[in-house]
């Protein structure tokens, strides 16, 4: 059985609730920051958000307000169900996504260049009382953007960071696999040569 295990960096219970609305089929270690309480974990998983943060005495996290930006991104890892958990919590009420899923903005010299108006445009649509969020593997790949964590602390230094991991080898087939499918490896090019 596949095991995908989420690890939730300078996270809020109310976050984490909405972690725990992936569905069974994804089956989901929680490796939990130390401030967040143990009783969350016997919670059910049909508990809303709202309602945890209710009863953990945390409700002001859903008094929203008129921020275009982020109040979380999921920043990796790539091939460990980001785009799983990204749909999923598209469909959780209170919560909007960005699309484009990865904007990259903060890694990609290109999107950068585009401003911080275009940033914020991702999100200016969604109701301002939503947690917003976006998913952007390419924030965690250094040395490849070496600027992505300065900008993003410069820029978003209350956002939550959510980083998804999967069993190692698992995770490099998957990687194998995706980058012989997009024709980056050569055809024929074994797994360990690649």
């Amino acid at each position: 059985e596949e095991t995908t295990t989420v690890v939730l960096l300078k996270c809020q219970v109310t976050l984490l609730s909405l972690v725990l609305w992936t569905p069974r089929a994804h089956r989901c270690e929680l490796v939990l920051d130390d401030r967040i309480p143990d009783r969350i974990t016997s919670w059910s998983l049909w508990r809303g958000p709202e309602r945890v943060a209710r009863h953990l005495g945390l409700a002001e996290a859903f008094d929203g307000g008129s921020s275009m930006m982020p109040d979380f991104i999921i920043i990796g890892a790539m091939k460990c169900a980001t785009s799983t958990l990204h749909d999923q919590l598209v469909q959780v009420p209170g919560v909007s996504m960005s699309d484009p899923k990865e904007p990259n903005f903060f890694s990609d010299e290109s999107n950068w260049a585009k401003g911080m108006g275009w940033y914020q445009s991702l999100f200016a649509s969604m109701p301002p009382s939503d947690l917003k969020g976006e998913s952007s593997t390419h924030y965690t790949k250094l040395p490849t953007y070496p600027a992505c964590a300065q900008r993003l602390h410069e820029h978003l230094p209350e956002a939550k960071l959510i980083y998804v991991m999967r069993d190692p080898v698992d995770r490099i087939v998957s990687q194998y696999i995706h980058e012989w499918s997009q024709r980056v490896i050569p055809k024929g090019c074994s797994i360990d040569d690649a």
